[in-house]
């Protein structure tokens, strides 16, 4: 079969409904939006795209491109952008240096916020991101909002380099003493603190094969092993991230929520989940959903339906990292385990039990009889 005369291959992005053309020039991948949901105009926006990039002046698939396209003229500050386009070139042009869960984020901003407040023809002014900032104030916490004003920022910078807007508008951030008010759309997160002695019982009753031929019991042992992120399990394959018998797992950067790439040193029982369950190649685990599973264990092993009900893999992960403290005081270590870059992070995320203040009372009550 004769390869493809253009080079490049065109993937409509389901989220904005707009045509991504996506290529390989000299070593380097390209991924670019052509800013069109029609498939014949996305085409040639496509041959016009790759030529730029390759210097090339050939004609594709009866598409004749000018090789040396005119150059954008900046637009007055007060002049309005396509805001739905121009954001979409500026999420096919961040997504390669972005997790997935943040890129999902971003692009809950553009639709679901931005284009609503500035509108499909946005001008941006410093009167009109001020007002978007007290109108957010309104619905969210001010930690909320700090990381749409960040995204923000980025989009604003990019259109600035790309000739769109004459100067960046300032984007202030609120200060400390203005905490915003929780959002109403959202529910609240049921927390569900869980002992040494649960999780122990919930991993017992976790079958070693479900009837999908799942593996949970492996799956939650080595989260709470290892007190690594769901995501970043579901990523992990053989070879590239682990082999079988080896010590430690590969954590790379792009499947890390804060692109923390680090080698991780596995305990036994870590490394014999592992074992257990992979492969010579391929994905250890995958994508699949265990919570079910976890909501039924949880309650053979005593959790009343309310607890059950509501015990997710983030509580897993954090009754993990409780149970780590408290069998040590090197939150370094325990920082790194965790993928945190800060250990003030790390602190926040411990959590006290009943059982660690009886053992404070207990060795208190033993130096006073001394």
């Amino acid at each position: 079969m004769a390869r493809r005369p253009q080079g490049w291959i065109l993937k409509i992005d389901k989220r904005t409904g707009i045509y991504v053309v996506r290529f390989t020039h000299d070593g380097k991948r390209y991924l670019r939006s052509t800013s069109e949901r029609d498939f014949g105009r996305a085409k040639a926006a496509a041959a016009r795209i790759y030529n730029e990039v390759t210097g090339g002046g050939r004609q594709h698939d009866d598409v004749t491109v000018i090789t040396a396209a005119p150059a954008a003229q900046p637009l007055a500050f007060s002049e309005a952008i396509a805001l739905d386009e121009r954001a979409a070139d500026w999420l096919a042009h961040v997504e390669p240096a972005l997790d997935e869960t943040t890129h999902r984020s971003y692009t809950l901003y553009v639709r679901a916020l931005w284009i609503p407040f500035f509108g499909v023809h946005a001008t941006f002014t410093d009167a009109k991101v001020a007002e978007y900032v007290r109108k957010r104030l309104r619905e969210v916490r001010r930690v909320t909002l700090l990381k749409e004003l960040s995204a923000l920022r980025g989009f604003l910078n990019w259109c600035k380099a790309a000739g769109l807007i004459a100067r960046v508008p300032a984007v202030i951030s609120p200060p400390r003493t203005v905490p915003g008010v929780a959002s109403k759309k959202v529910g609240v997160k049921i927390r569900v603190d869980i002992t040494e002695v649960e999780a122990e019982a919930i991993l017992a009753a976790l079958p070693e094969r479900s009837e999908y031929g799942l593996r949970p019991r492996a799956y939650f042992t080595f989260m709470w092993e290892s007190a690594l992120r769901r995501e970043t399990i579901n990523s992990m394959r053989t070879p590239d991230d682990y082999t079988r018998g080896s010590t430690t797992a590969r954590i790379r950067d792009e499947a890390d929520k804060v692109r923390f790439g680090r080698e991780l040193p596995l305990s036994k029982r870590a490394r014999e989940a592992l074992d257990s369950v992979c492969k010579d190649k391929g994905p250890i685990f995958g994508s699949a959903s265990y919570r079910h599973l976890l909501e039924k264990a949880a309650k053979a092993a005593g959790l009343n339906d309310h607890r059950a009900r509501h015990l997710s893999y983030h509580d897993w992960r954090h009754a993990a990292l409780t149970h780590m403290a408290s069998t040590t005081t090197d939150l370094t270590g325990l920082a790194y385990l965790a993928g945190h870059r800060d250990v003030a992070t790390t602190a926040r995320y411990v959590h006290s039990h009943r059982s660690a203040a009886e053992r404070v009372i207990a060795a208190r009550e033993k130096g006073r009889e001394r």
